[in-house]
């Protein structure tokens, strides 16, 4: 990057007077657009990955829902997740965030349908607001994206471990994360693995 390159030499000559001639301005206007552009160009991968996954995902979620229980899926994109729930419609709930003042209310009602009708079979649900309701009727999870936050995987999972639902032991789980084999997806599980070894680590657990 030509920004570090001039950083480097500037450096390299030990000169102060160098140093203070540069454009620090522009610099970090550089640095700043080029981080920018590798986090949208990793969102697009990110994004672009989901979009690819769909027709194994939803083939794997009709193989899980051939069992007698429910299933929960979680994801990111709010394309990807409707086109999940809309291919096993009548017999899914979506609960999306971006409803404002309404949410809570929204989320009540696909809390319910999931939990008391016995033909909604399928939950679908964006992982960052996978919080503050509980899921029963099911043991399986599949996330469909990945995430780069552990506490996210955590708090979606709880949903269905009977938090809220006054259980005092958690059920056992079957969770299943979608990934394509040396994808972003990988590097991202990967790096959840070693933040969540050391945040059970950093805890005693």
């Amino acid at each position: 990057d030509a920004a570090q390159a001039q950083i480097l030499s500037a450096m390299a000559n030990e000169s102060p007077t160098a140093l203070n001639d540069l454009d620090w301005h522009a610099i970090i206007d550089n640095l700043t657009a080029t981080k920018q552009y590798a986090f949208t160009e990793m969102s697009r991968i990110a994004h672009a990955i989901a979009r690819a996954k769909l027709p194994l995902a939803c083939e794997y979620i009709e193989t899980a829902l051939e069992s007698k229980e429910k299933v929960i899926v979680f994801g990111h994109h709010r394309d990807v997740l409707t086109a999940i729930a809309n291919r096993f419609n009548p017999h899914s709930v979506l609960l999306l965030g971006g409803h404002g003042a309404d949410q809570p209310r929204i989320i009540m009602e696909a809390q319910d349908k999931f939990n008391n009708d016995d033909n909604c079979r399928l939950f679908v649900g964006g992982i960052s607001i996978a919080q503050a309701y509980s899921l029963k009727g099911s043991s399986t999870v599949v996330f469909v994206e990945e995430s780069w936050i552990p506490g996210e995987f955590s708090q979606a999972e709880d949903r269905a471990h009977g938090i809220g639902r006054g259980e005092t032991d958690p059920k056992s789980m079957s969770i299943t994360h979608l990934t394509f084999e040396d994808s972003l997806d990988t590097k991202k599980a990967k790096l959840n693995i070693a933040k969540q070894k050391s945040i059970d680590k950093a805890m005693n657990r």
